[in-house]
């Protein structure tokens, strides 16, 4: 499962003598993904994508069903559905739509 931490800096030294948080930086903590099968990368897409977009919901829904890229899913292969899917993804966004993306589409390119 992929987490992201946040780190808050507060400046010191007198730069800021109130102690108030001045930036918050993102310290990712994604697992590498090349060993997971499709179904888990799906898995994590449903545990991070809260709203799904309603036209990338039907391609989820079958990688769940797909250990990899080149399983068939019904009369379609699982590169289309990933292909559909990553066409349909531009809403989500964050660290590990990032990187599960990236992921899809090294799958695709290989």
């Amino acid at each position: 499962m992929a987490n992201v931490e946040l780190m808050r800096v507060v400046a010191v030294n007198g730069e800021n003598p109130t102690g108030k948080i001045v930036k918050t930086v993102s310290l990712s903590t994604v697992p590498d993904l090349k060993a997971y099968d499709l179904s888990a990368l799906a898995s994590m897409v449903q545990r991070n994508w809260k709203a799904v977009n309603f036209a990338a919901k039907p391609y989820l829904s079958a990688m769940l069903g797909l250990a990899s890229i080149n399983d068939p899913y019904g009369m379609d292969s699982g590169r289309s559905i990933v292909a559909y899917f990553l066409s349909n993804a531009g809403t989500w966004k964050g660290e590990t739509a990032k990187a599960v993306k990236a992921e899809l589409k090294r799958r695709l390119n290989a």
